[in-house]
């Protein structure tokens, strides 16, 4: 029987510590105000805004995490890697964890639909209609718009969208049942980890009958907790997401280590700020220099062989500063255990398509 959704306890910000990061970032940006001259200042003045309300919008979105016990984990696992490399990286440097961990949600949405496309008509059922149900907001808006475009491509026909609210969302009933009623093929899920878990409870009381429920960009169907959590409700659920490299030998490694030292499963978003140091310590060994801007133009013309993360090619940049080779790999739960089953080539076990629920 699926554990109930009380057992799950979401992270309960600090509004003083809130207040404290928001204090010190205004005072940043007015200190970088102060120190730019020269004939670009009017630029660079403008592009300091544009960063310092980009920064702002995350936590009013609430999207940054300011709870004291997450933060202060950060702080021991950042400290292992900045304190060994002080002369080599800028000072001031603040690192905060976010819920939105995820990066370029379009690019997600888009991938999760081809992905969709194709494992669905290489197990013989091609999916024809999708029914999407997301959490409201620009990440879950953002992902949903670009699988619906490109589901289109593919013949895919979305029958309904759903929203929930971001918080105080305590029952997927309503929503799932609403969903459901526009009778598809697939259920499509955007969300993050308890309310995920709702939903996959909902659905399976209800007694959704789909060929699968398929998170995208989904923040708990791949998070090596959420079997246990789910129960009977996570059974068979699919994930198209970016994931750690599950067969990869390093990857592996490092994991394993992780998990001796801190007691704790590493999830692949661990396994992503660990591939930007990969990349960020690559980028010092090339130009040799901690300055930035040299810094930055060195990372955009690398190429880092042998990703961490589940993906052909190397970590390679466009004119974006986006991954131009990162695609996500499609999980799913199969006896309690997240497992890669497509592509073919990253599987770690075979899928089960249409899942009959």
């Amino acid at each position: 029987m699926a554990q109930s959704s009380a057992d799950y306890n979401p992270f309960t910000d600090n509004s003083r510590l809130e207040k404290q990061l928001l204090d010190d970032i205004s005072k940043r940006f007015q200190e970088d105000q102060l120190s730019v001259n020269g004939k670009n200042k009017k630029y660079i003045l403008e592009m300091y805004k544009e960063r310092y309300e980009t920064i702002k919008k995350k936590f009013d979105e609430k999207e940054v995490i300011t709870n004291q016990e997450v933060n202060q984990y950060l702080k021991q696992l950042t400290d292992e890697i900045i304190n060994p490399n002080r002369g080599k990286i800028p000072g001031n440097i603040r690192i905060q964890f976010s819920r939105t961990h995820w990066p370029n949600a379009s690019s997600m949405g888009r991938d999760g639909a081809k992905a969709l496309a194709e494992l669905s008509a290489a197990n013989g059922k091609p999916v024809r209609k999708v029914s999407y149900l997301h959490i409201e907001g620009a990440f879950g808006q953002s992902v949903h718009d670009a699988f619906a475009e490109e589901a289109e491509k593919e013949g895919i026909e979305m029958v309904s969208e759903v929203t929930y609210p971001a918080t105080n969302f305590t029952d997927a009933t309503t929503q799932v049942r609403e969903a459901l009623a526009a009778d598809p093929d697939v259920l499509a899920v955007t969300g993050y980890y308890p309310d995920s878990l709702l939903i996959a409870q909902a659905i399976r009381a209800l007694g959704g009958d789909v060929d699968a429920v398929y998170g995208v960009a989904n923040g708990g169907f791949d998070d090596s907790a959420f079997p246990a959590d789910a129960g009977a409700a996570g059974a068979d659920v699919l994930s198209a997401n970016y994931h750690y490299a599950a067969t990869d030998e390093r990857a592996q490694d490092i994991r394993a280590r992780f998990e001796q030292k801190y007691g704790r499963t590493m999830e692949t978003s661990a396994m992503l700020a660990y591939q930007a140091v990969v990349v960020i310590a690559q980028g010092l060994e090339e130009t040799g220099s901690k300055d930035p801007e040299e810094l930055r133009d060195a990372i955009a013309g690398l190429q880092v062989e042998d990703p961490l993360l589940e993906f052909k090619g190397p970590i390679a940049f466009d004119e974006t500063g986006e991954n131009e080779n990162a695609s996500v790999t499609v999980m799913q739960i199969r006896d309690g255990r997240i497992e890669q089953v497509f592509p073919d080539q990253f599987k770690t076990a075979d899928i089960v398509y249409p899942v009959g629920r």
